[in-house]
């Protein structure tokens, strides 16, 4: 009879544990009891909780009755916030007014000053954005608050996105508003690659790393990112080597980072290749700018429309960062299709970026053309790289062998790229055969455990 367990939102058994790739099982054990210790601790809060919204809101609580909602009803805001809805009733109103106050989770976001962090890049966002773009829709952020108790003041897409996404109509109408956002974001160029925050003194500034949801996912795992919070960047390859430096200690340190020895020669071919091959994916004449307010985070429940898919709410904030603006490209949902997108694009109008002269449209035909898009989408995913370098980057560089048919390219790839990873990768393979042996020991003793 297999063991099973409870992940935060699926069973899973032993044999699946062994074969999973993207996430550390042993960790993602332990979210359970900590996700019901700490709705425990939000209910014990319930009063404090009334006091913060009258707050933000400059109620007197006595004009006014102030509501939380049951258990049942909060909300799991994406995988590391938790969202309690707040009803207030006024006294000489009928109305109700809804809120909803958001906490990050403790247990998933690398610890309280990883907590803060969030917080102040994502009301430094909203806020630079409700002054510096007005026009694109995002929600009301209210007010925000740290750990150390410091204050300042539609629909889901994904509800309708799997059933209607043949739609041309309503694909038009959502690509339009997302090209917009963009344009509006492109016209506002900042001089360097980070993240906006908020200060002791609330004053907004570009002094915080790009403090990307991968980021965060690394030094939850107790994974060394090696990028200090006030690290920025003032030109893109430097960026890209720290990015590609993430993907390096994912590998190193995540004792399951490498299902085998082939696994680990397959992952140190493709991140070496990456290195070598950056220069062809991005401009040297943007080398230094322009850099742009970019949404890292474009997930379809990110964004509220109407019926006919335009956007009329922007949510979810916490990962938007200073990036190239050749990172700044649409979802990678929409990829399926690419072709339609581009042509929809051209019907935008063109616009100047910076001095460069650069369209709106010609920058998407070159993201797609010169395969920019794809050494983003890997650089982004921790655990896709592997897949979109074998599939959609390393075919635009091979080409047919005719030589002896004794000869394979592959054999000679993955001999020689590999070595090229890091002057000791053998004895990282060793290591991570080791690693992966002890993981699956520790995960059955973990699963044997529970089940006692």
């Amino acid at each position: 009879m297999s063991i099973t367990r409870s992940l935060l939102n699926r069973q899973i058994t032993y044999s699946e544990a062994q074969r999973e790739e993207t996430i550390n099982v042993l960790q993602e054990l332990t979210y359970v009891a900590s996700a019901r210790s700490f709705r425990y601790y939000i209910v014990k809060k319930r009063e404090a909780i009334k006091i913060i919204v009258a707050h933000h809101l400059h109620l007197p609580q006595s004009s006014c009755h102030i509501d939380i909602s049951d258990c049942s009803e909060w909300i799991n805001g994406g995988s590391f916030n938790l969202c309690v809805p707040v009803s207030i009733q006024y006294l000489n109103k009928k109305a109700i007014r809804r809120v909803l106050m958001r906490f990050p989770l403790p247990y998933k976001v690398g610890g309280t000053k990883n907590g803060d962090e969030k917080i102040r890049c994502e009301a430094a966002t909203y806020a630079w954005l409700n002054r510096e773009c007005p026009d694109i829709p995002t929600a009301c952020l209210q007010g925000f608050g740290l750990s150390m108790g410091q204050r300042n003041t539609g629909k889901m897409l994904s509800q309708s996105y799997a059933e209607q996404s043949h739609s041309a109509t309503l694909r038009r109408n959502l690509f339009s508003d997302l090209a917009r956002i963009q344009l509006t974001l492109s016209q506002k160029p900042f001089p360097r690659i980070g993240s906006l925050t908020i200060d002791d003194d609330s004053i907004i500034r570009l002094n915080n790393r790009p403090f990307t949801l991968e980021i965060c996912q690394l030094e939850n795992y107790k994974i060394p990112c090696e990028i200090s919070r006030r690290t920025t960047y003032p030109t893109v390859d430097t960026y890209v080597h720290d990015l590609l430096s993430l993907h390096d200690n994912r590998l190193r340190y995540q004792a399951n980072g490498a299902s085998s020895m082939q696994d680990c020669i397959s992952q140190m071919s493709a991140l070496a290749t990456m290195r070598t091959i950056y220069p062809d994916f991005f401009r040297r004449k943007l080398r230094s700018g322009p850099f742009v307010l970019t949404l890292t985070d474009m997930h379809t429940s990110n964004f509220f429309v109407d019926d006919d898919w335009h956007i009329t709410k922007l949510v979810d904030l916490e990962w938007a960062c200073v990036r190239p603006i050749e990172m700044q490209h649409p979802p990678y949902w929409l990829t399926s299709q690419a072709e339609e997108e581009k042509k929809m694009a051209k019907e935008i109008g063109p616009f100047n970026i910076a001095e460069e002269n650069l369209s709106y449209s010609g920058l998407l035909e070159k993201l797609w053309k010169e395969g920019t898009f794809w050494y983003c989408f890997a650089l982004d995913s921790l655990t896709g790289l592997h897949h979109i370098f074998y599939n959609r980057i390393r075919p635009r560089y091979q080409t047919p062998y005719t030589g002896s048919k004794e000869f394979k390219f592959d054999d000679a790839f993955y001999i020689a790229a590999p070595t090229f990873w890091d002057t000791k990768a053998w004895n990282v393979m060793l290591s991570k055969a080791e690693d992966k042996e002890k993981y699956d020991k520790e995960l059955l003793d973990a699963l044997q455990t529970q089940v006692c």
